[in-house]
């Protein structure tokens, strides 16, 4: 009697689980169906970053379903873009700060000789590989999540650091390493703690790295021109570090790529070098060595905001609509009026005259101004 009833006990046992884990399964594939199926209607109304948004979360969290399969074919089929993971490249930036950690821990515990770095170099590299792999495994960061997880490290520990050495004169160098290692890791946990239920996109992500390095740049300039001295300059430019950062990840549209972000930069860093070599040219003096390099920058950064946005204007009308490009650094067209890039061109430049002939010189060409009506 009791053999008989620990064998119905085991054949329920065995035909209940399997019972349990296919309802288990049938949940969680229709929990992806509703989702997949809210994508496709936020595609069809036109709002293709949340549609992308809820694609990523059926990949990221329902990977195992006819739903996730099926997200796969139908971003290709319909256009629906989502970001690549960001496993190795977390991992990999997470090896280096584990070597990083390795010389920065004992440097602010302020260990002598070389055998606390030697075994910091051999311990750090290995364990943050391990804990990043780990991470990465158990969370599947996006790109754009790992980019601002990295971004949170290197602002984090410059902000900490900074802050802390330009309100106290006295703070050791001890001191300052200390703040860096906290700050950078207070500001990766905020970034992957912001980012764990949030579509964090790769671009926008960029455009506030840059906004903060243009922001310190500007803060640096500004300081010059209006006489800020002393520690103040520190703080104005950790200041505008910090405004240009925020206003960046608050302003930009969300939608926008990555090589947008870098053509704005490409541009406003040719201003700047313009800018320069105008100083070496002119050789001015006082203030406005630094006025013109300050402006041209700006005006190299309005160059390619317009030439970012005239690039999207022309993907968006497709490979059948003829591009109509600015070859001008002013033109006025059927386009409207716009800014252009002038690109040097070959041309013969009249040089005077000899046995009443013309001569010639080959030369090169910039055009400032152009109008077509």
């Amino acid at each position: 009697m009791r053999r008989t009833l620990a064998v119905l006990v085991l054949v329920s046992v065995f035909v209940v689980m399997p019972a349990r884990v296919l309802v288990a399964q049938a949940t969680r594939a229709d929990s992806a169906a509703v989702l997949l199926d809210a994508a496709k209607r936020l595609q069809l109304e036109g709002n293709a970053n949340a549609a992308a948004a809820v694609a990523d979360e059926i990949l990221r969290r329902f990977a195992d379903t006819p739903a996730a399969l099926e997200v796969r074919a139908w971003r290709r089929s319909s256009g629906v873009t989502g970001e690549s993971s960001g496993r190795l490249e977390l991992v990999a930036w997470g090896t280096i700060y584990g070597a990083w950690l390795g010389i920065a821990v004992p440097l602010a515990a302020g260990a002598e000789g070389s055998g606390a770095y030697g075994i910091g170099l051999i311990v750090g590299a290995p364990a943050g590989y391990i804990a990043t792999r780990a991470y990465a495994d158990a969370n599947r960061p996006t790109l754009g999540q790992a980019r601002a997880m990295t971004l949170g490290f290197r602002w984090g520990a410059w902000q900490v650091a900074g802050w802390y050495g330009a309100l106290d004169p006295n703070a050791s160098g001890r001191s300052i390493v200390t703040a860096t290692i906290v700050g950078g890791f207070a500001g990766m946990t905020a970034a992957a703690l912001y980012g764990r239920h949030r579509t964090m996109p790769v671009g926008v992500v960029a455009a506030a790295a840059q906004g903060s390095y243009w922001g310190m740049w500007f803060g640096l300039m500004g300081s010059g021109l209006f006489d800020v001295g002393g520690d103040a300059i520190f703080k104005v430019v950790l200041a505008a570090g910090d405004l240009g950062l925020v206003g960046e990840a608050l302003l930009v549209p969300r939608d926008i790529s990555q090589g947008r972000v870098w053509m704005i930069t490409a541009a406003g860093w040719g201003g700047a070098a313009i800018g320069g070599g105008l100083d070496l040219l002119l050789q001015p003096e006082g203030k406005t060595a630094l006025l013109i390099p300050t402006v041209t920058s700006a005006a190299g950064l309005a160059l390619g905001l317009t030439q970012a946005a005239r690039a999207d204007e022309r993907q968006a009308l497709g490979p059948d609509r003829p591009a109509h490009e600015a070859t001008a650094l002013v033109q006025v067209d059927e386009a409207g009026r716009r800014l252009g890039l002038p690109l040097p061109t070959p041309t013969l430049a009249l040089v005077g005259e000899h046995l009443r002939r013309r001569v010639y010189r080959p030369a090169m060409a910039l055009s400032l101004f152009r109008a077509e009506f």
